[in-house]
């Protein structure tokens, strides 16, 4: 069987006309390389379309024709979900049998996927059910049993129970590395690879379809996996051999790694037989003394963490985040500036029953702990999740939203034009706490309530405001993927001066 995957890899919201803007991507995709890995040891051949910007039909029709494909896979999300139909519409014209879809999208919304045109939603982890799949075609056999897919037929769609996940992960091939063009990736702009060496997350955040996706299994408990040191070690040279280029490695696993036993175990040998500066991401409240040591010991340069939010309540009530005190954020922080670890701040704006206090909460928390790197996206609420039947039970946002739209959630306390102005300012903000807090404070607390009353003041021009900062917002995103895209080196220069760190290797 030939199987083409085709992976949209853009991100398309309206802006304030109505008009869908798309941002071109360029990023591996660990779930498509390792679907393609196990297919290809079955036998089947593999292919890869990789749309980092839109096409139009008689191009994508064309290219699909080219490959002539059995089977196209997509890996969907809510926010390309739209955009998915009308290229999975093209797919059947160019004259595919079967189109499968496959991602988050598919999972949590089986049936609006197989609606929107697709003949088979995978629900859960795709490599076992996908092999099958094409196995039985090869066969001749019947399709509408694979365990794990829902099928569409003409009496109706057959909803087959989710099989259980493979608990061991060393059991996988490692993936399908040489499917992606690492030389056109974003990341290779910067030299850098990415890692995944585990599955799943422990945490039900309301915010996350993490629980939803552990509920699909039978075998539920052991949905948080790590491959073996040695098979994480085995998948880096894999991932080396693929891209010799690598000089970083940016882990993309949700922490690495709660078990400070593993880090023992692996960290000295990647230091030893892979021996490059790496990013990764961990949990306030997890991270320890110890585990920060070993991770820089072995190079790693930067640590991310999720704040989401600075109001305590917000972090526990609404996103169960657990009991993650501003104290154990803060500390988090701490343990990484004494070893020398740049760190970066996930936050989220715009969550149900925020308010612009709230949000403010958000800026000062993050002018306490001075990350090198902040993101503020605004929050979107995505399908079946927890926080989404939670916000549209409150009339805060629709049972089905338009996820193309930029501020999804209506709250009374903050509404979307100051969601919008508080993206566009939130670094600006950020950075002026942070000059106050540095002050005596005979400069600094009058700077501070200034700021606060600026910020909270409810008659600012916020149109003309977002618009110059958004305007500020594109220049400087423009300017630096230019740069990074141009001048690679120059950019991995101004990186590390701006984060005032310097990266070494582990090995000096």
């Amino acid at each position: 069987m030939k199987v083409l995957f085709v992976y949209i890899d853009l991100a398309a919201q309206k802006n304030r006309k109505g008009k869908l803007v798309c941002t071109p991507g360029g990023w591996f995709q660990e779930g498509i390389a390792s679907i393609a890995a196990c297919l290809r040891q079955a036998g089947h051949e593999v292919a890869l379309y990789h749309l980092v910007n839109p096409v139009e039909r008689d191009e994508f029709v064309t290219s699909v024709r080219r490959h002539a494909p059995d089977v196209a896979g997509f890996s969907i999300g809510s926010a390309i979900f739209p955009m998915s139909i009308r290229y999975a519409r093209w797919a059947k014209e160019a004259g595919v049998p079967l189109i499968v879809a496959g991602g988050v999208h598919a999972m949590m919304m089986p049936e609006q996927t197989l609606a929107g045109g697709f003949d088979v939603a995978c629900l859960g982890e795709g490599e076992r059910p996908m092999v099958e799949l094409c196995d039985r075609l090869q066969r001749s056999e019947d399709t509408t049993t694979v365990p794990s897919l829902h099928v569409k037929t003409d009496n109706g769609i057959v909803a087959n129970p989710t099989a259980p996940f493979i608990e061991d992960l060393d059991q996988f091939p490692y993936p399908y590395f040489e499917l992606f063009d690492f030389h056109r990736l974003v990341s290779s702009q910067t030299y850098t690879a990415l890692a995944r060496v585990s599955r799943g997350c422990p945490y039900s955040c309301t915010y996350c379809c993490n629980r939803q996706i552990r509920a699909l299994y039978p075998n539920p408990k052991s949905f948080a996996r790590t491959r073996s040191p040695a098979g994480a070690l085995g998948y880096l040279k894999a991932l080396r051999d693929a891209y010799p280029e690598m000089r970083y490695v940016n882990f993309m696993d949700d922490i690495l790694h709660p078990d400070e036993a593993w880090l023992e175990e692996f960290l000295p040998v990647y230091k030893r037989e892979i021996g490059l500066p790496f990013v990764a991401q961990h949990r306030p409240g997890l991270l320890t003394e110890h585990a920060t040591s070993l991770l820089r010991d072995a190079g790693c340069y930067e640590l991310h963490f999720g704040l989401e939010s600075g109001n305590e309540e917000m972090r526990r009530k609404i996103l169960k985040r657990g009991n993650i005190s501003d104290e154990q954020i803060i500390e988090a922080f701490r343990l990484c500036k004494k070893y020398g670890i740049a760190t970066g701040a996930y936050n989220m704006i715009g969550l149900p029953f925020e308010t612009m206090a709230m949000a403010l909460e958000t800026i000062k928390l993050n002018a306490v702990v001075a990350p090198n790197l902040v993101w503020n996206p605004i929050f979107t609420p995505y399908p079946r999740t927890d926080l989404h039947r939670v916000a549209a039970e409150a009339g805060l946002v629709a049972e089905e939203p338009d996820y193309e739209t930029e501020v999804i959630v209506d709250n009374p306390g903050f509404r979307p034009k100051q969601v919008l102005f508080v993206r566009a300012y939130f670094k600006l903000f950020v950075n002026a706490y942070k000059l106050a807090r540095r002050l005596p404070r005979l400069l600094g607390r009058p700077l501070e309530v200034m700021l606060d009353r600026v910020f909270l003041f409810r008659f600012l021009p916020y149109g003309l405001l977002t618009r110059a900062g958004e305007g500020w917002m594109n220049f400087e995103g423009g300017t630096k993927a230019f740069v990074r895209r141009r001048f690679p080196r120059l950019y991995l220069r101004l990186r590390h001066w701006l984060t005032g760190h310097r990266i070494a290797h582990p090995t000096e």
